[in-house]
């Protein structure tokens, strides 16, 4: 009998859990399939760890994990992949708002053979504030239009499952700093969408920040693309012309006799020239700084304390 492993990561989630276990369950029995739910804590600051612990108990196939620090979800996601033992895998989010029941159509769709993974996309954005939507737009226009990754769904997805040929792939992962739902999308292998809605949460308040997105954005852009160096490339090349441009007009103002404005131009030409140095310098160091990370043995991925039943 086939197996499926869910994957969860949870920051505070210690009312959205015992109800998202109560509508799952329903669900994996209708697929007659052997299912372990592997939940991740992000180092939670409520009783998410004691939650997952009853869960445990209550139902043996529940595995909790609470980090040592708080890492990220992305991070603990391929974490997860990696924990896994299901032949497919899916990443479940715990918030409640990609409905479960949309797991037997994942499921339906990769059984037909002709994929490996299986996005739930994304129909709308319901119920978020107008900038949060406008900031998952140009997220998503940048890595689809910028970074060439296509088969990212426009609007996202937070809900894909991958069949065993993934999850080996994803099992040789080491790096640091990176998008794991680009990181998936980037393997190559042949992918299909269902459309899905997402329901408004219900409990709690999304952890993404402004700040978090940014990051996320920053960590995708130079985990997975080369983009960022070649457009400060391009502004090397454009800073450098405007320069000859300044001393053609310079060199035929003094062949004319006229005057060249000194401290402006100078003050100008400096903070130009000396700005976009820095930010060249910048991004350079950012993809340095990822290379030093991912140079580490260390994973950065410290296990507190184990929840439930793990066969090492």
């Amino acid at each position: 009998m086939k197996k499926i492993s869910l994957i969860s990561t949870a920051f505070n989630e210690e009312k959205n859990l015992p109800e998202l276990y109560a509508e799952l369950v329903p669900v994996l029995e209708n697929l007659e399939m052997d299912w372990e739910w592997i939940i991740i804590d992000d180092h939670s600051t409520d009783s998410t760890p004691e939650v997952i612990k009853r869960l445990s108990q209550s139902d043996s196939r529940i595995k909790g994990l609470r980090m040592a620090k708080n890492k990220g979800s992305h991070a603990l996601c391929l974490f997860g992949f990696q924990k896994a033992s299901g032949d497919y895998a899916v990443l479940l989010p715990a918030d409640g708002q990609d409905p479960p029941a949309y797991i037997t159509r994942l499921v339906e769709e990769l059984q037909k053979g002709a994929h490996k993974v299986v996005w739930l996309t994304r129909e709308n954005r319901r119920g978020d504030p107008f900038f949060k939507r406008l900031m998952a737009r140009l997220y998503y226009f940048v890595l689809r239009n910028l970074m060439g990754l296509s088969s990212i769904p426009p609007n996202g997805g937070d809900m894909v499952l991958v069949d065993a040929v993934v999850l080996e792939e994803l099992r040789k992962i080491r790096e640091k700093n990176f998008n794991i739902l680009v990181t998936i999308a980037e393997l190559g292998f042949s992918q299909a969408y269902i459309p899905g809605k997402r329901r408004p949460r219900v409990h709690g308040k999304s952890n993404f920040t402004f700040v978090k997105n940014f990051n996320l954005l920053f960590d995708t852009l130079t985990a997975h693309s080369v983009v960022p160096l070649r457009i400060i490339t391009c502004l090397g090349f454009f800073t450098a012309f405007l320069g000859f441009l300044y001393g053609i007009v310079a060199f035929i103002a003094k062949l004319k006799g006229l005057p060249i404005e000194g401290w402006t131009s100078l003050i100008l030409t400096i903070l130009v020239i000396g700005g976009v140095q820095m930010v060249m310098l910048g991004v350079i160091g950012e993809y340095l700084w990822r290379t030093l990370e991912n140079t580490r043995q260390s994973s950065g991925l410290i296990v507190e304390s184990e929840i439930g039943e793990w066969k090492n």
